[in-house]
């Protein structure tokens, strides 16, 4: 997330392709606030992500939105209504019941796609009956939820730890 005027933006700040950037709107003052929210599997962040994905599920009209290679997508705002409100302090942000509720879903669908991979990868190598899939995922959303961060557009969790627990919870000799 990049804060910065309108000036700024067309003189090449912030990422968005030049395609697209012509596509801002002439009337906007070179001293209005705009902001640029940006990531790929490589860079960016997941507030970043979840930030695009809230303002495309509003429909907000004021910003221009394009995908990225690597799995990624540049959306800057100019909507003073939501510039305003993504230019506080990140902790005011959740002061919104619909913000909040909105971020909450997209962090457990992520770490939900991730402890389902671990847990078919878990059953895979220890050739367990799928019966035990949800079992172990719920496990896995007990012991690490909050416990591991979410970058980009992935949990960054360590696989050795997660066999580890998956083995002594399940009382599974770990294999070496």
């Amino acid at each position: 997330m990049e804060t910065m005027t309108a000036k700024q933006f067309r003189q090449g700040n912030g990422f968005m392709s030049w395609q697209l950037r012509r596509q801002f709107p002439d009337n906007i003052k070179d001293d209005q606030l705009v902001i640029n929210f940006a990531y790929t599997d490589y860079g960016g962040s997941f507030i970043d992500k979840v930030i695009i994905a809230f303002l495309r599920s509003k429909h907000v009209q004021h910003m221009l939105h394009e995908h990225t290679s690597w799995s990624g997508e540049n959306c800057t705002l100019y909507s003073k209504k939501y510039v305003k409100f993504f230019n506080r302090d990140f902790k005011d942000w959740f002061y919104n019941d619909e913000f909040e509720e909105f971020y909450c879903q997209q962090e457990y669908q992520i770490q939900d796609e991730c402890w389902n991979y671990v847990a078919n990868e878990f059953i895979q190598d220890y050739e367990l009956d799928e019966s035990m899939k949800s079992d172990i995922v719920n496990f896995l959303h007990e012991e690490f939820d909050r416990y591991y961060s979410i970058v980009y557009t992935q949990v960054d969790y360590s696989s050795e730890n997660a066999e580890s627990k998956l083995c002594e919870h399940f009382n599974i000799k770990q294999a070496k």
